[in-house]
């Protein structure tokens, strides 16, 4: 059967059904595969921004999901973990923000981001237009399996933004990242991983 999938003529056969139990090394191929495409999944919205024109048939997801098994996967079956700090949400030739500080204010559930002007511009309207680039940011509960995101309400140029992070993820160790895409067009930056955060007790 034929098909046209991303501009690519695909043939489609039917799939043969095995009794075979798997081996060792397929059940071993599935614990990775199922950790990555999970976290991916939940992901999704931001990675198909931030691979947006990777390939032009490798989907977004699909791209992050070799990235991040080639990268992020550490252990041994079954015990499979991703290495947080390894995993790239997004990959452009954009600027990050510069030298990024995250701190938590325990009495508002909240987490305040600040950053710097970074000198690679100084064209006034070059300037004016980078500090419309977008923020996103990615929150991530692995305990819970369950995420957040801001996705381009906040801008390069206000310098610092807080935001609050929901009341169930914030009895867990949760997992931040940024990156940035520019108000007009599809550019983005690479992005950086902020670190674990934990909410002290109350």
């Amino acid at each position: 059967m034929g098909a046209i999938w991303r501009g690519v003529n695909v043939l489609k056969g039917m799939p043969n059904k095995s009794n075979k139990p798997p081996t060792e090394e397929q059940l071993d191929q599935q614990a990775r595969f199922g950790l990555v495409t999970s976290f991916v999944g939940n992901a999704k919205s931001l990675i198909n921004i931030g691979y947006y024109g990777s390939g032009e048939v490798e989907t977004p997801t699909n791209k992050a999901t070799s990235l991040i098994l080639q990268t992020a996967v550490v252990g041994t079956y079954p015990n499979y973990t991703i290495n947080y700090p390894k995993v790239e949400l997004s990959q452009g030739d954009l600027d990050g923000l510069g030298r990024p500080i995250m701190t938590i204010v325990p009495a508002t559930q909240s987490i305040t981001l600040a950053w710097d002007v970074l000198d690679s511009v100084t064209n006034a309207n070059a300037l004016a237009e980078r500090n419309t680039d977008q923020l996103m940011i990615y929150i991530y509960s692995p305990s819970l399996d369950k995420y957040y995101t801001r996705e381009g309400l906040y801008t390069r140029g206000e310098l610092t933004k807080t935001f609050y992070v929901p009341s169930l993820l914030s009895e867990t160790p949760i997992h931040v990242w940024v990156f940035l895409k520019t108000a007009k067009g599809r550019r983005v930056s690479e992005s950086q991983y902020l670190g674990m955060v934990t909410f002290p007790e109350s």
